[in-house]
Order: C-alpha cells, then sequence, then structure tokens
C-alpha cells in the first residue's frame, strides 16, 4: 500500500513519527526512539525534506509520547503483566521503546492504516494488530476474550480531538463494562482545536 491510498486522516500518521525521529536526533532529552530512526529511512521519498511541520509541531508530539512513555511505564511498573491498547496507532513504536517483556500489546486502527503499517512495522513478540474501528467494540471484545481478566492500559494518542465530545465520552461509557481499564489519552485547548 502507498502513502496516497491513504486518507486524509490517516496521512496525519506521519506527523508522530516525524516529532520522534527530530527529537531522537536533535533533542534526545525529550525522546529517543530507535525504532523510529530505522524506519527513517523507509519513509516516503521526500517526505522528510518536503515536510511543512515546524520545530514546535515535532517538539510537541515528541513531547506528548514521552509523557504517553512516563504513564505506560507506571502502569507496567503496577500491572506487569497487563495489556496496552493504542487506539488510532498509526505509525506509533511504542512497544519497542516500553515494552516490559511480558505485557500483551495491542494496536487498534482503520484497516488502510494497519495494512501500510504492516509494510514498515511487522508485529513484535506480543504485539497484535487488530483492523477496526477504535469506537466500535470488536476490538475490546477480542482482547478480553484473549485475556479475561488482565488489566488493560487503553491509549489514545492525538486521536480524541478528531472526534466530537459525544463519541468520545461513548467509548469511554463502553469501556467501564470491560473491567480493570485505564484510559490514557492527551487533549488541546479549544483554540488549538479549532486547527483540526
Amino acid at each position: 500500500m502507498s502513502q496516497k491510498e491513504l486518507g486524509v486522516v490517516e496521512d496525519t500518521l506521519y506527523v508522530p513519527m516525524l516529532g520522534r525521529i527530530y527529537a531522537s536526533e536533535k533533542c534526545r532529552r525529550i525522546l529517543y526512539d530507535k525504532k523510529a530512526l530505522e524506519l527513517k529511512v523507509k519513509m516516503p521519498k521526500g517526505m522528510i525534506e518536503n515536510d511543512t511541520q515546524t520545530q514546535y509541531t515535532y517538539l510537541a508530539s515528541a513531547s506528548r509520547s514521552a509523557n504517553m512513555d512516563r504513564y505506560i511505564a507506571d502502569f507496567i511498573k503496577r500491572k506487569p503483566d497487563g495489556v496496552i491498547a493504542q487506539l488510532g496507532c498509526g505509525l506509533e513504536t511504542t512497544y519497542y521503546r516500553d515494552d516490559n517483556g511480558h505485557a500483551q500489546w495491542y494496536e487498534i486502527d482503520l484497516p488502510n492504516v494497519i495494512r501500510y503499517r504492516r509494510t514498515l512495522l511487522s508485529e513484535g513478540k506480543r504485539e497484535r494488530y487488530i483492523e477496526g474501528d477504535a469506537f466500535r467494540n470488536e476490538w475490546i471484545e477480542q482482547i478480553r476474550g484473549e485475556y479475561p481478566d488482565a488489566p488493560i492500559l487503553v491509549m489514545a494518542s492525538g486521536l480524541f480531538y478528531y472526534f466530537g465530545e459525544d463519541k468520545v465520552l461513548g467509548l469511554i461509557r463502553m469501556l467501564q463494562s470491560y473491567g480493570d481499564i485505564e484510559v490514557l489519552f492527551d487533549t488541546v485547548s479549544k483554540g488549538q482545536h479549532d486547527h483540526f
């Protein structure tokens, strides 16, 4: 699958990756992502050279990843055999930065994004890709079918601000009926939201 086959929303998956590459090369104290650097050579031709994002956007994205990493590390410390489910995973490389050797990881995104992801990143040893809609319950049903009692950390990094409040709250309410679940997500101010 080529970059051209991705939709407009799916195309935003490059910004976080470019932010992690930028930070790894220029600001390692914020974030170092070895896997992102490895993937740099696999990025679509001209993607990095022709990107119009600002240094601020790159560092904000990398800072978000670093903050998410800290919470994941805390979750894994408290619940080492837990499950991490990343909604709207895009080209996220969290598994490679944060895996503890025991947790199970699920990457959930739209079918065309998962197909594209597979061309760049193969599934890790305890990592599974799920094609699906983050706001429907099929993915959580699958995880609960495989790990009925495991604590789950559901991550939505850079995702919720593309959707309305009712949709996001509907997802959080739905998750309440699936046992021990923590939800980790980022937000933006109303003024910043108007840019999306």
